[in-house]
């Protein structure tokens, strides 16, 4: 039987941003060492262009690409949309492996111990209760994006996984283009869920998705039609701190050479 490992929404920000961080950094140090400016790498991820930005971008897919970063990703903003009361309250638990010790250092000790093959992805505790979630992502690859094959998507789910009445069912949407959103129809998905109610084994069924770069998005379509929302945190304020102390030691620098007697650079 697999053990459960909750941890506070708080400390899961922490180890998420510092994991993406070190990630940066390494790419920093790589850029730096094979000669790229300080200067120029602060101005490719600010401008967001050239081999560095290219490099960090490709690093932030492969972090998103694991299983388990996304589970924790939803979780957290599952955690941020719904009110669950106090933030200093609110868990988020994972069901893992059964030799865990149950001691985290960083990320990793939580993504290599949890366990894959388990009908709850992650578990929300909060003052006066708890919200168990299966997650999933469209398979948008082979699927398109429209209610036919969304809902053959949804009853290859419900067959599979049998009695889920105590779960929330996630399907993480992931267009490439904000305009593929006009195409769904949000209310004929949930009607024809209300027409087939016997089939679903799930307490609640809902989309999430970024669909304007601004707001996460919860669109729950059965057992009723609701929407909530939440800020789309961009960059953390973790990160813009990294950002400008990479600044600063541009301008530490600049200032070092002006000192030096080197004539002041070309703006």
């Amino acid at each position: 039987m697999s053990k459960t490992f909750c941890i506070s929404k708080d400390k899961l920000h922490v180890l998420l941003e510092k994991e993406v961080i070190e990630a940066a950094d390494r790419e920093v140090f790589n850029f730096r060492t094979a000669g790229l400016s300080l200067e120029e790498i602060v101005k490719q991820q600010t401008e967001e262009y050239g081999s560095f930005n290219d490099a960090i971008s490709r690093t932030i897919k492969k972090f998103n690409h694991v299983t388990t970063h996304v589970e924790m990703h939803v979780a957290l903003q599952l955690s941020d949309i719904y009110n669950l009361g106090p933030e200093n309250e609110i868990k988020i638990c994972f069901d893992m492996k059964d030799d865990f010790s149950g001691n985290i250092a960083t990320l990793t000790d939580i993504v290599k111990n949890v366990e894959t093959d388990t009908h709850v992805d992650a578990t929300i505790q909060f003052n006066g209760g708890q919200a168990r979630f299966q997650i999933k992502r469209y398979p948008s690859e082979y699927l398109t994006y429209d209610e036919t094959n969304i809902l053959s998507f949804l009853n290859r789910i419900f067959c599979k996984y049998g009695t889920m009445s105590d779960t929330n069912l996630i399907i993480l949407l992931q267009p490439a283009s904000k305009d593929t959103f006009k195409s769904i129809s949000f209310k004929k998905i949930h009607q024809s869920l209300q027409a087939s109610m016997n089939k679903i084994s799930f307490g609640e069924v809902s989309f999430l998705f970024n669909a304007n770069m601004e707001d996460i998005t919860l669109m729950r379509v059965f057992p009723n039609l609701q929407s909530g929302s939440t800020p789309l945190r961009l960059l953390s304020e973790k990160y813009q701190d990294l950002k400008k102390k990479w600044a600063d030691r541009v301008h530490n620098q600049r200032a070092t050479q002006n000192n030096s007697g080197f004539p002041p650079p070309r703006e």
